[in-house]
């Protein structure tokens, strides 16, 4: 199976209770249980991370930010669209929502991490200037 076909939500910074909450409301609709991304599996690639999900035992100098995460793996277009939707609904964290693509499969966790925090920076400055 093509990892990028594996329908599962990976998550990072989310509290265990927003973590069984999205496990319980995607459970149904056919997703695997959330995959908790570490901060020691910072320097692995979202592929690795979605091969092997399991935290290694490597202490970072720096922690990552404290963004809560929600990244969807394998969620058709349609599917997508009701689950960003439905996340905002049951979450009220407010996580930055992302899906996985080509690129970002190849891409270190913490790398992806930042341009996340980037480009939503970048659209709330945007927003900030239309309205």
């Amino acid at each position: 199976m093509n990892l990028l076909d594996k329908k599962v939500i990976l998550t990072f910074a989310l509290d265990l209770e927003e973590i069984n909450t999205l496990n319980s409301h995607f459970e149904k609709q056919g997703a695997k249980p959330c995959v908790i991304i570490e901060n020691s599996m910072a320097d692995k690639t979202l592929e690795e991370i979605l091969e092997d999900n399991e935290a290694t035992e490597v202490k970072r100098e720096e922690p990552l930010p404290k963004e809560k995460i929600v990244i969807f793996n394998g969620f058709d277009d349609g599917t997508l669209q009701r689950a960003v939707t439905e996340v905002r609904t049951i979450l009220s964290s407010r996580p930055i929502l992302a899906t996985v693509t080509p690129i970002s499969m190849t891409m270190k966790f913490k790398d992806l991490l930042e341009h996340l925090v980037e480009e939503r920076e970048f659209h709330r400055q945007n927003s900030k200037k239309k309205n």
